[in-house]
């Protein structure tokens, strides 16, 4: 947790969003109604967040709005030579967004989500915002997300990883690391705020509860990060001599690095996810 506090206060002064999303014509993509129907076509202008952090930042931000996952109407598309309808968010449930149809790994799915964060006085506070969230992982609690660095495009040891979780049946994602509301300080509340969070999202199941607190403070004992990251070299080390093939050595470097950075919260999923059957 000391990490990730000097890695936030670090990015918290260089960050400025000068390179802040993707935004392609026509992208195939599902979207799923609210209604319960499904339509199948394509996504004109869709946006797609991407954070670059080079320069500084000046005065409170909103990521969220600045990435563009407040948007409250989506022009779809049936087939790339038909009209488009606007399709508003109220109406959507989830987003497939089909980056590569023959590889359903690179795929993006955005789930609709109404937010709730954690102040330092460690209560909940309905921010009102509507937003589709791009999943990272899904599970009995899924997580959401997006990385933030020096290199947009890449996950790197210098990223920081912005996260959201929220059960599939459940309209709030509750924030345990909210970049909107981190300032010099308030550094020292960082790990309240993310054990407050996942008390929200876990209070179904007391028993993982009452030792939520015990797992936050094992899963960063200096001898778990450091066996974390022994691992993740590991596996860098194995795929760089292995695997030849520059596109898929990428693909996998990418994963390895990924996976290192989210571990702090898929480790607690985890860990609820066996506890609480």
């Amino acid at each position: 947790m000391k990490k990730l506090i000097t890695l936030i206060y670090i990015l918290s002064s260089t960050l400025s969003f000068s390179q802040l999303s993707k935004k392609n014509d026509l992208l195939a993509a599902e979207v799923m109604m609210e209604d319960g129907s499904t339509k199948t076509g394509f996504l004109k202008d869709f946006v797609q967040p991407i954070v670059s952090g080079d320069g500084l930042i000046s005065g409170p931000i909103n990521i969220e709005k600045k990435l563009n996952l407040d948007t409250k109407e989506f022009k779809f598309q049936k087939t790339k030579d038909s009209d488009s309808e606007i399709l508003n968010i109220d109406n959507i449930k989830s987003i497939i967004i089909y980056e590569d149809q023959e590889n359903e790994e690179e795929n993006i799915r955005y789930d609709k989500a109404k937010l709730k964060t954690v102040n330092s006085k460690y209560e909940i506070i309905d921010l009102n915002k509507t937003v589709m969230l791009p999943l990272f992982k899904g599970g009995k609690i899924n997580l959401y997300g997006f990385f933030i660095g020096n290199t947009p495009e890449h996950v790197t040891s210098s990223s920081l990883f912005i996260p959201y979780l929220k059960k599939n049946n459940d309209e709030y994602a509750y924030i345990p690391l909210d970049i909107n509301r981190i300032n010099i300080f308030n550094l020292g509340s960082i790990k309240g705020k993310y054990k407050k969070a996942f008390e929200e999202v876990t209070k179904d199941c007391p028993v993982f509860q009452k030792e939520l607190e015990q797992y936050i403070n094992h899963l960063n004992e200096k001898k778990k990060r450091k066996e974390r990251y022994t691992v993740k070299e590991e596996k860098r080390k194995d795929a760089l001599k292995t695997i030849k093939n520059k596109e898929m050595l990428e693909y996998i470097l990418q994963k390895i690095e990924t996976d290192f950075h989210i571990a702090q919260y898929t480790e607690i999923i985890d860990t609820y996810s066996n506890t609480c059957q």
